[in-house]
């Protein structure tokens, strides 16, 4: 995990040592944003662990970079993408299918994914859950039961929460 965000890090700091905005705040003599503004989504099943890793990355990048960094949080990945069509935020963390729905709508790129401590791409997973008490205890199950069930999903701008499982099913 600590590669991951080390990876992260690098890839951010590099691609924005040469960056140029046109944030509110304006655009310091050197090209670099006087103010770099992050965003990120943040589940609400682990809101404190996301804004703990967003103030590593804060620290990190107002240290090697010199520049003030303002952290925007949401809990939609929808607000992400916003975000970067109207141009509020300069660097943002979001989900491979959320990224495919924002370039449709704004040109980013992608500079870093998650990946092994190998250097490999990582896999990225998703859960279907149901209450302790359900008689449905594997996918064998559910495609059994199909037809009586109700599927609710997540963000639907989320891979793991909707994606994923809107393609299985």
């Amino acid at each position: 995990m600590k590669l991951f965000w080390l990876s992260i890090i690098l890839a951010a700091s590099a691609a924005l040592t040469s960056c140029s905005s046109s944030n509110a705040a304006g655009v310091r003599s050197d090209g670099r944003p006087e103010v770099l503004r992050y965003c990120f989504a943040s589940s609400s099943e682990e809101p404190e662990a996301a804004g703990k890793r967003a103030e590593v990355i804060r620290k990190y990048l107002e240290r090697e970079l010199h520049v003030k960094v303002d952290v925007i949080r949401t809990t939609q990945y929808g607000a992400v993408i916003e975000a970067f069509r109207s141009n509020k935020i300069d660097l943002a963390s979001i989900s491979p299918f959320s990224y495919v729905l924002a370039t449709q709508k704004t040109p980013i790129e992608a500079i870093v994914m998650r990946g092994t401590p190998d250097g490999e791409p990582g896999d990225y997973t998703g859960v279907l859950a149901v209450p302790g008490n359900s008689p449905l205890h594997s996918i064998d199950d559910v495609i059994a039961h199909r037809k009586e069930l109700t599927v609710s999903f997540v963000d639907p701008d989320s891979t793991s929460g909707f994606l994923v499982q809107a393609a299985f099913f």
